[in-house]
């Protein structure tokens, strides 16, 4: 290679890392994201049921004994309280322990149920947080529980087989090698992973060229005895070195998450092997490549770091909104859509860090797509940067 593109590498690069604000930027998104993911999931954890029974306020307990049975048996703690004058939700008040609502009996309970009439329970539940939330849900489903206690005991009485009220039932096989929550949960993981090298070269790209221009030195920089291709190569290969440093450091990061994240909320293990490790950055390469030219041709297109900014926002957006057509639409999207940057990563990291596979075909004939794209950015890049209107905008 041309020595003059490792001239230029090393000057982008020791300009880069003398800035340690450049270097926060780049990567920050690195080790902040799963700080934060890490924090959510202790969140959720301490939703999880610890043991004690879910506080309920009933008005008119004494009038269904079997009911407030059922539901202290259910996992909540009944707490009797007066029956409000009003079944308006306006006037109601809702002790403030009671995390799963407010359950008013009629105090007919009694004469209905023996007269098999249909019974109106009013359920008054505070939706202020998702706990309370699943808390009223589970009542409601313990209600509905014993409604169906009830009617069985009815058919008993009446001596009606039960048989006749349940004349089918199905049996349910999953034969899928992942269930759609931990297929989500990998994908979700994978994503982040193949963010890293668009969120850590994005800043350094940026000021490579779009900089440049800002400060008026890439005119003194064209004038140099070095040629278009050099100039490009020598700063591509900077910002791709941000990009792919970003990635790995971004996949060491989350699987040291993992070690820490609650199992029984996340139950995902990656797969941590060195010869893992080694094909996932082997796989995540092109991707970064082709990052690194696609902000670089951004980066001689727009005239100030401000607007260059703008436009780096929108390719970050553009890789996320990949990923999630291929989290959420999987199943919809055609076979060869999975050949394409962003998605065959995601397919094949997934089953390299979460089933121990390499898929090679799916490796090769991505990574020659986006390697055909990467040349063909650097040479649009080249191309602009060599045009004498550069030097006059």
């Amino acid at each position: 290679m041309n020595p003059l593109v490792w001239t230029v590498f090393r000057k982008e690069m020791k300009d880069m890392v003398r800035d340690r604000r450049m270097l926060m930027a780049a990567f920050s998104f690195v080790f902040v994201t799963p700080i934060f993911m890490l924090v959510i999931a202790f969140l959720i954890s301490d939703d999880r049921d610890s043991g004690e029974l879910t506080p309920l306020a009933v008005a008119n307990a004494d009038a269904a004994p079997g009911l407030v049975v059922h539901l202290r048996n259910a996992g909540f703690d009944i707490r009797p309280v007066e029956a409000p004058a009003a079944l308006s939700p306006d006037s109601i008040r809702i002790p403030k322990d009671a995390d799963a609502g407010l359950l008013v009996i009629p105090e007919a309970f009694q004469d209905q149920l023996s007269r098999a009439e249909p019974i109106a329970l009013s359920l008054f539940q505070n939706a202020s947080s998702r706990a309370k939330i699943s808390d009223s849900e589970a009542v409601q489903a313990a209600i509905a529980n014993y409604g169906r206690v009830v009617a069985s005991t009815r058919f008993i009485v009446r001596g009606v087989p039960l048989v006749l009220a349940t004349p089918f039932t199905v049996e349910m096989h999953d034969i899928s090698e992942k269930s759609l929550g931990a297929q989500i949960l990998t994908d979700g993981f994978v994503m982040i992973f193949l963010l890293a090298p668009f969120a850590s070269s994005m800043s350094v790209a940026v000021d490579t060229l779009a900089g440049e221009r800002e400060r008026q030195s890439l005119q003194t920089l064209i004038a140099q005895p070095v040629s278009a291709w050099a100039l490009v190569l020598g700063k591509f290969l900077m910002v791709a070195t941000f990009g792919m440093t970003g990635a790995v450091l971004s996949l060491m990061s989350m699987s040291v998450l993992l070690l820490f994240m609650p199992q029984d909320i996340f139950p995902i293990i990656i797969n941590t092997s060195p010869v893992n490790i080694l094909l996932a950055i082997l796989q995540m390469l092109p991707l970064a490549l082709f990052a690194a030219a696609l902000q670089v041709l951004i980066s001689i297109s727009v005239k100030s770091f401000k607007e260059g900014q703008s436009y780096m926002s929108l390719v970050l957006m553009a890789p996320m909104m990949i990923a999630y057509v291929k989290i959420y639409g999987s199943d919809k999207l055609p076979e060869g859509a999975n050949y394409l940057p962003m998605l065959s990563n995601m397919e094949g990291l997934s089953a390299t860090l979460f089933r121990g596979e390499f898929l090679g075909g799916l490796f090769v004939i991505s990574a020659g797509v986006a390697l055909l794209g990467t040349a063909v950015l650097l040479s649009l890049t080249a191309r602009r940067l060599s045009h004498e209107r550069l030097l006059n905008t």
